[in-house]
């Protein structure tokens, strides 16, 4: 999974939108986000990816908020992959940039992969010189309005989700056939070959849904 966090109103939604068409409501105010969108986005490499679109991040967010937002928070714990959407157009973007790390620390998912993503690079006036040279964090600009940059950023996101990835063999009998086609959605098949009645698949994915398809299936067999 992949999650969009960010400041309020820095354009997690209308990012959400452009990538996905998902129809979330796209607003100037606290919390239009209250609970997470998710949809399933396809990147350059053929993967397929659910995204999942957060609410936004204030200073000094209270316990009490943290807890009535559990179900969004959590989807930022468990990502694979956090996208940190900045509106550079803001005068405070750095401070801003600052509360939502402090956030992610605060709720068990400071370690987690990150990409920043400044936003409204097409009528921002900040540079991003500061963003760029900053070697602890990848950085990679748009506009979620007008989709400059989006490109880019897919590229990006299938590269770093590429990294923790690992190649695996499994073999399916004709009975689990719905496991398969779990694998095709949320891996990429380098090869399959049918051996008898069974079918030999070897696959690119995720160390999670490799320990998933471990316990379903005879690996290597």
């Amino acid at each position: 999974t992949i999650a969009l966090v960010g400041y309020t109103n820095s354009g997690k939604s209308t990012l959400m939108n452009y990538l996905t068409r998902a129809g979330v409501v796209v607003e100037d105010k606290l919390f239009a986000t209250l609970d997470p969108t998710i949809r399933c986005l396809k990147l350059p490499n053929g993967d397929r990816a659910m995204v999942a679109d957060t609410v936004g991040f204030i200073n000094k967010i209270p316990h009490s908020l943290i807890e009535a937002f559990k179900s969004t928070l959590e989807e930022v714990r468990s990502a694979d992959l956090l996208l940190h959407i900045v509106d550079m157009t803001n005068p405070v973007f750095q401070e801003q940039i600052q509360v939502v790390e402090e956030v992610l620390g605060e709720i068990g998912a400071g370690d987690a992969p990150y990409l920043m993503v400044p936003n409204k690079i097409d009528v921002a006036g900040a540079p991003l010189c500061g963003l760029m040279s900053n070697g602890a964090r990848e950085v990679c600009p748009i506009s979620a309005l007008t989709g400059e940059g989006v490109e880019s950023l897919l590229q990006a996101i299938a590269a770093i989700l590429d990294r923790g990835k690992e190649q695996r063999e499994f073999c399916f009998s004709p009975a689990q056939g719905s496991l398969l086609s779990l694998l095709r959605r949320h891996g990429r098949i380098l090869e399959e070959r049918w051996e008898g009645e069974r079918i030999r698949v070897r696959a690119l994915l995720t160390p999670k849904l490799a320990g998933q398809m471990s316990k379903w299936l005879a690996e290597s067999c």
